[in-house]
């Protein structure tokens, strides 16, 4: 949990951060307005919220987490009413910045001060929640008035979220998230290319096999491939390599049935004028008839 120091009198003019975590030099003019008790509905602001009394069960709560990374959480019930925001604060710096250890300055405006010493002056002895993100930094109690407009929160930042909250503070346009960029379309010629090329180097592998049985298999299925991609071309080569004529008009058969699915009904016609076996042939040309 960080800890949070209330300050009663002005803090130092300077506070020694990082270039890119400096305060902004021309803080936003600070508007006037009567703010009506707001739910705490927005979880990516800065608010001050009271802790909820124990034994008050009436009061509406929300149930916050405190945001040590060490050890067990702390759980909060936590008042949905809003009593300062971002919006009351002028500005805000680093005065300590380690990698494990960060020290966040937040300068009320004039008008925040005087919220601020106004609300603990009615609560003397009750728990101030600091939160953002929905999560509990730092839950001081209040010991007295505190009229000053200096608060330091102390704790376990890591860089994102130090540099995250001070730009809140500064009232920084925070930055769109950075949308992916898609990846580009396939390209059907491409992916088309790569498959025949894939082929003719399977035609040469099958060549090179020396049982006349398992190389027509392997004709047989190149050719099943090839069509399937509406590859006649390939189809038509790995088929006439096909030594045993019973095994080429099967493969022929099924050759023609991929090349109708692939859309190229009338390549399967023709192809079925191969088939050696009449009755074969007249089958599967009733077949691409219908």
């Amino acid at each position: 949990l960080a800890r949070a120091e209330l300050h009663p009198d002005p803090p130092p003019a300077a506070i020694p951060q990082p270039e890119s975590a400096a305060p902004t030099s021309n803080p936003p003019q600070e508007t006037i307005a009567d703010e009506a008790p707001a739910a705490a509905n927005a979880a990516n602001t800065f608010q001050f919220r009271w802790v909820a009394n124990e034994g008050d069960t009436n009061t509406p709560v929300d149930v916050l987490a405190d945001d040590s990374a060490l050890g067990s959480q702390q759980l909060f019930r936590v008042q949905r009413e809003i009593i300062m925001s971002s919006r009351d604060v002028e500005s805000a710096g680093l005065s300590q910045y380690q990698s494990d250890q960060k020290t966040v300055e937040v300068f009320l405006s004039r008008r925040g001060g005087e919220k601020f010493a106004a609300a603990t002056a009615a609560n003397v002895g009750r728990q101030l929640a600091i939160v953002w993100n929905g999560r509990v930094l730092s839950a001081p109690f209040i010991r007295t008035a505190i009229p000053g407009r200096h608060v330091s929160i102390a704790g376990r930042f890591t860089d994102a979220q130090a540099q995250e909250l001070l730009s809140v503070l500064n009232h920084r346009p925070m930055e769109a998230p950075a949308v992916p960029t898609p990846p580009p379309a396939p390209d059907p010629q491409e992916n088309y290319r790569q498959a025949v090329a894939d082929l003719k180097a399977r035609l040469t592998a099958a060549a090179g096999i020396i049982n006349f049985t398992e190389q027509d298999k392997v004709l047989a299925k190149i050719a099943r491939d090839a069509a399937a991609i509406g590859d006649t071309g390939d189809t038509r080569a790995a088929l006439n390599k096909i030594t045993n004529f019973s095994t080429r008009d099967q493969a022929t058969i099924e050759a023609a049935r991929q090349l109708v699915k692939a859309g190229r009904r009338t390549e399967a016609i023709a192809l079925a004028q191969i088939i050696t076996s009449f009755t074969n042939r007249d089958a599967l040309l009733k077949e691409l008839a219908q």
